[in-house]
């Protein structure tokens, strides 16, 4: 069976879209990015914020802004 590594190499040498090459690019790229301090606090905060329930679902957030665009006509 193979593993996963070797069935997205497969996929990337089947792809012709340049448009999906350039996201894949630059989504493996993104192992190169280090965090700042001050981000990883903020990340660390909002991890604990999401622990504590604070957050709103999908839904909600679609229910809110629809009422906000109602509300401007």
């Amino acid at each position: 069976m193979p593993t996963i590594k070797e069935n997205i190499i497969s996929k990337i040498h089947n792809v012709n879209n340049e448009q999906l090459l350039t996201e894949v690019y630059r989504i493996l790229q993104a192992d190169e990015y280090e965090f700042t301090e001050k981000e990883i606090q903020l990340l660390h905060e909002a991890d604990s914020s999401i622990d504590n329930g604070n957050y709103s679902t999908q839904q909600e957030v679609e229910n809110k802004m629809n009422q906000w665009l109602k509300n401007l006509k």
